[in-house]
């Protein structure tokens, strides 16, 4: 098993890049961490 953690200071960004990794056959583990300093999605496969 892999597990990646991604970032954007934009959600929209990140809703796409999400997108795309899922597209990939990664799942996404919990929901989006909210930070001062952007978004966090954790993802695994």
């Amino acid at each position: 098993m892999y597990y990646k953690v991604i970032s954007n200071p934009i959600l929209e960004y990140l809703e796409k890049e999400v997108n795309e990794y899922i597209l990939k056959g990664w799942k996404p583990q919990g929901g989006i961490l909210v930070t001062g300093d952007g978004f966090y999605q954790a993802l695994s496969k």
